[in-house]
């Protein structure tokens, strides 16, 4: 269960467990307080919600939590209890058996915003998270601060990058799923990720459009199309960078940074006088 050693984070991550097995209970205990983070650990959604503070920056979460008194799925009723108490900007990692995607989908709408496979427990399952905790440097906060519009007609792949940017304190982000209205948005986006296959327009139509819209802007595109053919035309036509599908948070974010500092320098240039039209994309 060992996952390497004790990264140093900016203060102790206090962490709220649901989970009725004492097997995994010991487990997640075994992986966090050795390493300095204090977890609560609870076997009902009712002894959460009484646990549950501001103080609390995690929840690992098992699906099989029992029914309420109506007969619904307890921590389906939990979820839903976090949205109505403005607590939606707490990570909830699910901890499960079960790879359905139907059930992911279901919980990835009530605000999940990860799963993490029982057998795969261990502490890298979970670092990533802790990441967002850790002492910040200037560029992470350059890209907490800066406007990023998202154009994705897939629900599920939506919902992944809208959890990518809730663990990494990006709340600056608009999301569209039709061409048309990213295009007649009247917001300006230092940031756009676009889907490379798109409801009516191609995906380089759309890039074409909103280089010209905004110059400045990085743009970067997503596609599950691997073949040079296939994403030649979106470069072509004026996107920054290619992200390929199905992505890894990690390879996102640093893609994500990478155009945070390109914006940087190209204002750090302009603030000596420097031209840099030669250098936007």
């Amino acid at each position: 269960m060992d996952g390497g050693e004790k990264p140093c984070y900016a203060e102790t991550v206090k962490i709220l467990q649901i989970e009725p097995s004492q097997l995994f209970q010991k487990i997640i205990r075994e992986i966090f307080v050795e390493r300095g983070q204090e977890v609560i650990q609870v076997s009902t959604v009712e002894e959460a919600a009484a646990a549950l503070d501001d103080s609390v920056l995690m929840i690992l979460m098992s699906m099989e939590l029992g029914r309420t008194p109506e007969g619904k799925p307890a921590a389906e009723s939990f979820l839903k209890s976090l949205g109505s108490n403005q607590k939606k900007s707490i990570p909830v990692i699910v901890i499960t058996s079960s790879e359905s995607l139907e059930i992911r989908q279901r919980y990835f709408d009530l605000g999940v915003t990860d799963f993490v496979l029982k057998k795969d427990l261990n502490y890298d399952s979970f670092n990533r998270y802790l990441e967002r905790f850790s002492r910040e440097d200037p560029l992470k906060e350059r890209l907490r601060s800066v406007n990023i519009g998202v154009l994705e007609d897939n629900r599920m792949e939506m919902n992944i990058i809208r959890n990518i940017f809730l663990l990494n304190g990006i709340h600056h982000a608009e999301f569209f799923t039709h061409p048309r209205d990213l295009i007649e948005s009247e917001k300006t986006f230092d940031i756009l990720i676009c889907d490379v296959i798109l409801p009516d327009m191609k995906g380089e139509d759309v890039v074409r459009i909103m280089r010209q819209k905004y110059p400045r802007s990085a743009i970067l595109v997503i596609s599950a199309l691997n073949k040079y053919k296939a994403i030649a035309p979106v470069l072509d036509a004026g996107a920054q960078d290619y992200i390929a599908k199905p992505f890894l948070p990690d390879v996102f974010m640093l893609r994500l940074r990478s155009a945070v500092k390109d914006l940087a320098v190209l204002e750090l240039l302009e603030e000596h006088g420097i031209d840099t039209r030669g250098l936007l994309y």
